[in-house]
């Protein structure tokens, strides 16, 4: 990635508040969740110039590279005070490239 240009940086507040409507047990996996589709709605990540859509097939793991890539301090700030607390919004940085791959990172 060091070798693509930049193309878009953009700083989000995610909101996810929405979570208490979820059962407590399954909290953090569906906020991991609502950060992916949150981004790809708003960065509409590509391969070979075709925007991604969400799709089953895209979570099942089949063999294709992602186009998105979530920092880990982002899945560690969600999961810090456990499955049944995450927070109520996350701060994060994407950074949109010219081959279509974005990477979130979490702001600082």
């Amino acid at each position: 990635m060091a070798d693509d240009e930049l193309m878009q940086e953009r700083l989000y507040t995610i909101p996810l508040r929405k979570l208490h409507k979820v059962p407590r047990t399954r909290r953090a996996p569906v906020a991991m969740r609502i950060v992916e589709d949150f981004i790809t709605r708003h960065m509409k990540p590509e391969r070979d110039g075709e925007v991604l859509r969400k799709s089953l097939d895209a979570r099942s793991g089949s063999g294709e590279e992602k186009q998105l890539f979530i920092d880990p301090p982002v899945n560690q700030y969600i999961w810090s005070k456990g499955i049944e607390k995450p927070p109520s919004k996350v701060r994060v940085r994407a950074l949109k490239f010219e081959d279509g791959s974005v990477i979130v990172h979490l702001a600082e």
